[in-house]
């Protein structure tokens, strides 16, 4: 998977209590490239193995305060996350297969937001469009329309649901 770790990543991974992992050193290691350095940025940056949840989570915790980065509400988190993942797909810079699959894990983790679903539904109606000619999650949806469908969906997604919108 190659979801990008940026901070809104971070702070919405953070809001909805996932797991740390390797994507959370890829971003302290991105923002101390970037020039940002704090004592536990260091830390984060240089974590490398298993995880504890909860010493890391505190570690993660301690960078955002070092960096003045407020802490988003669920709301908010889920909205400043799907917006960013769904720019980044319009915009090329992140495989439609792989927003879709944090969107549709994203979906099942706001326990089937319904804003969400249509993008749960399209992450199924492409796997199986991947694997073979028929997929029943998207009406009309096929190999050779599945791409428009996802960013129509995403275009107007954002106009719908971005912050600030």
């Amino acid at each position: 998977m190659t979801i990008a770790a940026s901070t809104n990543a971070i702070r919405a991974w953070r809001t909805l209590e996932r797991l740390p992992n390797s994507l959370w050193v890829d971003w302290a290691t991105e923002r101390m490239d970037a020039g940002d350095d704090t004592p536990s940025l260091r830390i984060l940056a240089g974590l490398t193995g298993s995880f504890d949840q909860i010493d890391v989570t505190r570690l993660l915790d301690a960078c955002l305060s070092e960096l003045g980065v407020e802490p988003l509400d669920r709301e908010t988190a889920v909205k400043v996350y799907a917006s960013e993942l769904l720019k980044n797909l319009l915009g090329n810079t992140q495989p439609v297969r792989d927003v879709l699959r944090e969107l549709g894990d994203l979906c099942i983790q706001t326990e089937y937001d319904r804003e969400l679903y249509p993008f749960y539904l399209l992450h199924f109606a492409l796997w199986d469009l991947e694997d073979g000619e028929v997929q029943w999650y998207w009406d009309g949806a096929d190999r050779s329309n599945i791409d428009g469908i996802v960013r129509k969906q995403a275009s107007e997604w954002l106009v719908r649901h971005a912050p600030g919108a």
